[in-house]
């Protein structure tokens, strides 16, 4: 018979994390977990449980020494299993939550749990010399958005994210030098002022932050989508999501062979751009060529319907917490004898 199961998710870092806390939480749902959920802090659910698996997952928290080994030491009292999420290289170079880093426990926030899931390989490389349990749960969609109808006038161009200046600056001139000399291209930026504003065209359109439903529905009103990525430490350990998510929307990409060469096939679901001028070659032929955008268009859904569906892989999540369950004397004994202070 299998083990029921009881999540408590507890989120630190909520904020557009659809792919990696919400849509996850609502599959294992629709699996049969009982999953509670909170944000900002450490709660566990009071209803009784019985012989359930009991697994708390921490999201992207970055404790100090005195509140994560009490908060520890509660949560094994009580009988549960913690599970550290984290799905970016915790060195991050944004000053607040460099700070951030280094007022807490930093690395050894991944070795007193009982376990570290993460969003890559890279990062389980990372995590693995810290704790001997580590699992990767890549991230997927839980459902393909629903492609808009017909054609725009204008051929559009996407772009959209966070503190990505380093990486766009470089492709600006020959992104713009491709809009001069293309009148029927419109970009379509979104969450990053400086970028749209660095756009030499009268043709562009600026959104906000944008909730994930919405940010969807914009990415599939585009044709192609922009994912430049410079090549630097942090970069190197981020997801392909932006991939996945332009990939099921129907925006061909063009994008940086950091991350995205793991899993663009260039020439197949996607073009990479190794260089500046192959930004600008990439660009005119996508422009010119809508046989060329279907046929990339056509051959990236159909790698995201068949690897990236995150109904495809929750059991799988599930399975392992399940095994974790099953091996909790032992993973209990492993981190009392390297952490005293956790017994109660």
């Amino acid at each position: 018979m299998e083990t029921s199961i009881a999540i408590a998710y507890c989120a630190f870092a909520p904020e557009y994390m659809d792919v990696r806390v919400k849509q996850p939480i609502e599959m294992m749902r629709m699996a049969g977990a009982r999953v509670s959920y909170c944000e900002k802090k450490i709660a566990l659910p009071t209803t009784e449980l019985g012989a359930a698996a009991k697994i708390l997952v921490i999201q992207r928290i970055l404790p100090m020494q005195e509140k994560w080994v009490e908060a520890i030491r509660n949560v094994i009292a009580a009988g549960w299993l913690v599970v550290h999420e984290y799905d970016d290289y915790p060195q991050t170079p944004l000053a607040v939550e460099r700070n951030e880093w280094q007022r807490s426990m930093g690395w050894q926030t991944f070795e007193m749990c009982h376990a570290v899931q993460t969003s890559t390989q890279a990062l389980a490389d990372v995590f693995r010399p810290l704790n001997a349990n580590v699992r990767v749960f890549e991230n997927q969609l839980s459902m393909m958005p629903k492609l808009r109808s017909g054609r725009h006038e204008k051929t559009r161009l996407f772009f959209g994210a966070f503190n990505r200046e380093q990486s766009w600056k470089p492709i600006m001139p020959v992104l713009n030098d491709v809009l001069n000399k293309n009148s029927q291209v419109e970009v379509v930026a979104v969450h990053d002022k400086a970028f749209f504003d660095a756009l030499k065209t009268d043709h562009k359109k600026f959104h906000e932050r944008l909730d994930y439903e919405k940010y969807l529905r914009v990415l599939s009103g585009c044709d192609i989508a922009l994912l430049p990525l410079a090549d630097n430490q942090f970069n190197r350990y981020k997801s392909d999501i932006k991939f996945v998510e332009a990939a099921a929307a129907g925006a061909v990409v063009v994008a940086s062979p950091t991350v995205y060469e793991g899993t663009i096939l260039d020439g197949e679901n996607g073009l990479l751009a190794k260089s500046v001028e192959e930004w600008a070659s990439h660009l005119e032929l996508l422009i010119s060529d809508k046989n060329e955008c279907n046929r990339l268009r056509g051959n990236a859904r159909d790698y995201v319907v068949k690897n990236r569906l995150l109904v495809r892989h929750i059991d799988e999540r599930l399975n392992w917490y399940r095994d974790l369950w099953s091996k909790r004397n032992e993973l209990n004994a492993a981190l009392f004898a390297k952490f005293p202070d956790l017994v109660s």
